[in-house]
């Protein structure tokens, strides 16, 4: 057991060692691993990035086209209200010209009514001169 005894401290000495060593060894590890998910991180943010931006550029791009299909509906909206006054111009102007047209149709039917109360009265007139 004496052998044992003097040996004790050297096998500890080995195994502190060989700890001190393991764990050296994994902080290196650990170093590197946490190097690359720090570089891995920063590509991915980088990804992020440009994503964003390309999203932000097709949101811009489509709110533009948005904002020109708004416009466009408002012209079209203000040439149908146009068209809208113009045909009811076009009608009032158009019964407007009937009621003319009408007036004088019977301006004329009433003159040669006249004319022919004239004619028979005329005929009456001769009638009794001719029966007298």
């Amino acid at each position: 057991m004496a052998v044992n005894m003097i040996l004790l401290p050297s096998i500890f000495s080995f195994f502190f060692f060989l700890f001190f060593f393991f764990f050296f060894f994994l902080s290196l590890t650990s170093q590197d691993e946490q190097s690359d998910n720090h570089n891995l991180l920063i590509l991915e943010l980088r990804d992020s990035k440009l994503k964003i931006s390309r999203l932000e550029s097709v949101l811009e791009e489509r709110i533009q086209n948005l904002n020109a299909k708004t416009l466009s509906l408002k012209e079209h909206g203000k040439s149908l209200e146009d068209m809208a006054n113009k045909s009811t111009y076009l009608q009032s102007a158009l019964f407007d010209l009937k009621v003319h047209g009408l007036w004088a149709v019977s301006r004329k039917n009433n003159f040669d009514l006249h004319v022919l109360e004239l004619k028979a009265q005329d005929a009456e007139d001769r009638l009794e001169a001719v029966t007298s």
